[in-house]
Order: structure tokens, then C-alpha cells, then sequence
């Protein structure tokens, strides 16, 4: 498996958290033949981030969650999972 795409928001006039971001780039994924399941959210906040990516069925990776404790993934899957 191999990067193909990277989104960022702000470059399309989006913020985060808003559900729109996440499901709008869902939809163009999929078009491509990609699955929610085959996406993954790279991110440092849990509330913006992490949970947002989780409601439209994406893979998630907590950079640093703080003070705050949730599971977003294990380095030995993620790795995997990018086929490295």
C-alpha cells in the first residue's frame, strides 16, 4: 500500500471538525475506487480529528493526544497497514 492522496481542509476553505469535510472527501475517495476503511486520519486532536474521521469509518492515528487517553492505533498495525 502506498500514499496516494492527502486532503488538507483549509486548502478547500474547510475547518475542522465539520462533518462535511469528512464525508465529502469519503465521496471522491470512493469514486477513485477507495473505501472508508482504506483512509486513514492522521491527527493531534481527538475532537477534531480523530472522532470526526472514526464517524465516516476511517482508520485514525493520534499524533499526541495530551493529557487525554483514547486508542487510535498501534504502530506495529499502522506500519502494517501502509505495507512498510
Amino acid at each position: 500500500m502506498s500514499l496516494l492522496y492527502a486532503f488538507f481542509p483549509s486548502e478547500y476553505g474547510f475547518k475542522k471538525p465539520d462533518p462535511y469535510v469528512f464525508r465529502i472527501i469519503s465521496v471522491r475517495l470512493e469514486a477513485r475506487g477507495i473505501n472508508p476503511y482504506e483512509t486513514v486520519m492522521v491527527g493531534d486532536q481527538i475532537e477534531k480529528d480523530i472522532l470526526p474521521a472514526r464517524d465516516v469509518g476511517w482508520q485514525t492515528w493520534l499524533l499526541c493526544g495530551g493529557s487525554e487517553e483514547i486508542q487510535a492505533g498501534d504502530w506495529p498495525r499502522f506500519t502494517k497497514w501502509l505495507g512498510l
